[in-house]
Protein backbone atom coordinates (compact mmCIF):
# COMPACT_ATOMS: atom_id res chain seq x y z
CA UNK A 1 0.00 0.00 0.00
CA UNK A 2 2.88 2.30 0.41
CA UNK A 3 3.56 2.44 -3.21
CA UNK A 4 6.62 4.42 -4.59
CA UNK A 5 3.94 5.78 -7.67
CA UNK A 6 0.55 5.85 -6.99
CA UNK A 7 0.28 4.51 -3.17
CA UNK A 8 -1.56 5.68 -0.48
CA UNK A 9 2.14 6.01 1.15
CA UNK A 10 2.90 7.90 -1.45
CA UNK A 11 -0.29 10.53 -1.67
CA UNK A 12 -0.02 11.11 1.75
CA UNK A 13 3.49 12.00 1.56
CA UNK A 14 2.61 14.30 -1.69
CA UNK A 15 -0.40 16.38 1.06
CA UNK A 16 1.99 15.84 3.90
CA UNK A 17 5.39 16.21 3.08
CA UNK A 18 6.91 15.83 6.70
CA UNK A 19 5.28 12.12 7.50
CA UNK A 20 7.41 9.31 7.74
CA UNK A 21 6.15 6.17 5.86
CA UNK A 22 7.45 2.77 6.84
CA UNK A 23 6.64 -1.27 6.97
CA UNK A 24 5.99 -2.36 10.17
CA UNK A 25 8.63 -4.60 11.37
CA UNK A 26 6.08 -8.15 11.18
CA UNK A 27 5.88 -6.91 7.66
CA UNK A 28 8.84 -6.25 6.98
CA UNK A 29 10.12 -9.75 8.10
CA UNK A 30 6.83 -11.72 5.85
CA UNK A 31 8.17 -9.80 2.95
CA UNK A 32 11.91 -10.78 3.91
CA UNK A 33 11.21 -14.45 4.67
CA UNK A 34 9.36 -14.81 1.38
CA UNK A 35 12.03 -13.33 -0.83
CA UNK A 36 14.76 -15.68 0.84
CA UNK A 37 12.07 -18.81 0.16
CA UNK A 38 11.91 -17.99 -3.46
CA UNK A 39 15.42 -18.00 -3.90
CA UNK A 40 16.35 -21.36 -1.93
CA UNK A 41 15.07 -24.36 -3.86
CA UNK A 42 14.32 -26.77 -1.35
CA UNK A 43 12.77 -24.17 1.22
CA UNK A 44 10.32 -23.26 -2.00
CA UNK A 45 8.76 -27.26 -2.28
CA UNK A 46 8.92 -27.22 1.77
CA UNK A 47 7.15 -24.41 1.81
CA UNK A 48 4.84 -26.06 -0.90
CA UNK A 49 4.29 -28.43 1.41
CA UNK A 50 3.81 -26.51 4.25
CA UNK A 51 1.07 -24.84 2.80
CA UNK A 52 -1.18 -28.34 1.37
CA UNK A 53 -0.41 -30.02 4.65
CA UNK A 54 -2.09 -27.10 6.22
CA UNK A 55 -5.00 -26.95 3.61
CA UNK A 56 -5.79 -30.78 3.99
CA UNK A 57 -6.31 -29.80 7.97
CA UNK A 58 -7.92 -26.53 7.75
CA UNK A 59 -10.18 -27.74 5.39
CA UNK A 60 -11.35 -31.71 8.09
CA UNK A 61 -14.82 -31.51 9.13
CA UNK A 62 -13.17 -34.53 11.34
CA UNK A 63 -10.70 -31.43 12.62
CA UNK A 64 -13.02 -29.08 13.00
CA UNK A 65 -15.09 -30.80 15.24
CA UNK A 66 -12.43 -31.49 17.06
CA UNK A 67 -11.50 -28.02 17.80
CA UNK A 68 -14.89 -27.11 18.41
CA UNK A 69 -14.75 -29.91 21.02
CA UNK A 70 -11.94 -28.63 22.54
CA UNK A 71 -12.97 -24.78 23.01
CA UNK A 72 -16.44 -25.95 24.08
CA UNK A 73 -13.91 -27.65 26.70
CA UNK A 74 -12.59 -24.64 27.75
CA UNK A 75 -15.97 -22.83 28.11
CA UNK A 76 -15.12 -20.82 25.22
CA UNK A 77 -17.54 -20.05 22.42
CA UNK A 78 -16.32 -18.82 18.70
Amino acid sequence: MLGKKSGVGQRLLEKYPRIILWHCLNHQLELSVGDAISEVYGANHFQVFVDKLYSLYSESPKISESWKNFQEGLGKRY
